[in-house]
């Protein structure tokens, strides 16, 4: 089996407020990735959900670090199932 990253991104500058050492991290993984996508040139919350949507349709497994709580990472959750996409959930 071959991993490609992509990191799917969902606005330009998505890292700037992060700190520091988190922006280095960041980049860094940017560098290695096998490709990246960015989903708006600003910030919208629309962004997130047409990233998640894109992650899910470009799967075919899906591992999600998750805490139980509402917002993005229940409904991308919930719409792989819909979608009968291979899931793995890590507890949070």
């Amino acid at each position: 089996m071959i991993l490609t990253l992509i990191c799917a991104i969902p606005y330009e500058g998505f890292e700037r407020k992060w700190a520091a050492n988190w922006q280095f991290l960041y980049r860094e993984i940017l560098a290695k990735a096998d490709g990246q996508k960015i989903f708006s040139p600003k910030f919208t919350y629309a962004a997130f959900q047409i990233r998640n949507r894109w992650m899910v349709d470009h799967a075919v497994r899906l591992i999600a670090v998750y805490n139980g709580t509402p917002g993005g990472t229940r409904n991308t959750l919930a719409y792989a199932q819909k979608k009968s996409i291979a899931l793995r959930i890590i507890p949070g």
